[in-house]
């Protein structure tokens, strides 16, 4: 019996993925822990520049 696995492809979304290139690299250049870190870090409410900045967002209801 064929491993099921091998005869689909999926399209999933990872939460891994930052920046939405569809990979996820937690090391190296463009890293997407690196893109968090750029966010927190030009977030204009960190006056600090401090790493350990709490961001809270909300979506935008539909």
């Amino acid at each position: 019996m064929p491993n099921l696995c091998s005869l689909f492809s999926f399209n999933i979304y990872d939460n891994a993925d930052v920046n939405l290139d569809r990979t996820v690299r937690y090391q190296g250049s463009v890293n997407d822990s690196n893109t968090i870190k750029d966010i927190i870090l030009s977030h204009p409410d960190n006056t600090s520049n401090s790493n350990l900045f709490s961001l809270s967002e909300q979506l935008p209801e539909n």
